[in-house]
């Protein structure tokens, strides 16, 4: 549990970065607060993880403060924004199309490894180099035929107005260019 919840924590500064991008590119609201909460624990427990593991009381208390104050940080916020962004969509995309053969791995740890794969590509980014933001190309049928009648169109109602037109992709395309020149 304890590499669950550093996992889940350790994803703070991509979260906070892909809601900044979010907000620079679509437009999103964006705020500082939830991310000021965690500055003085963060330290305690990324620098000395083997405390954690030790179980240093210390150390614990500090996860655990910052588990807490995240968690009060989305409230603040009203969404999950300044907890979960591009990591905890590939872990939950991995989780959903998993085979059953698959064994069980925790949240925070499948988290972990994601955010890895996200801080790749906003390094990628900040590098000069501009993503292809690409149209949506699931439909409700997709949605229906993978998780059934019922569920199916639930997250079709859910998904589509998120959804990216051509033309939305092509102006979000166009805003990262002009913000990477």
């Amino acid at each position: 549990m304890i590499r669950a919840g550093v996992g889940d924590s350790l994803c703070r500064p991509t979260a906070q970065s892909d809601w900044l991008l979010s907000h620079h590119v679509c437009g999103a609201a964006y705020r500082e607060a939830p991310f000021t909460l965690l500055g003085g624990d963060e330290p305690s427990w990324l620098d000395a993880p083997e405390a954690l593991m030790a179980g240093d009381p210390n150390a614990m208390r500090a996860l655990a403060r910052t588990l807490v104050l995240s968690g009060l940080g989305m409230t603040l916020c009203g969404g999950s924004h300044p907890a979960s962004q591009g990591e905890h969509l590939v872990r939950h995309y991995l989780d959903m199309f998993a085979p059953p053969s698959r064994g069980d791995y925790l949240h925070g740890e499948q988290v972990a490894v994601a955010t890895l794969a996200v801080a790749q590509l906003l390094e990628r980014l900040l590098a000069g180099e501009a993503p292809n933001v690409c149209a949506t190309v699931e439909t409700e049928a997709t949605l229906v035929a993978r998780f059934g009648e019922d569920v199916g169109r639930s997250c079709w109602r859910e998904f589509a107005p998120k959804a990216l037109t051509p033309a939305l992709a092509e102006a979000r395309n166009a805003r990262l260019r002009e913000g990477l020149a």
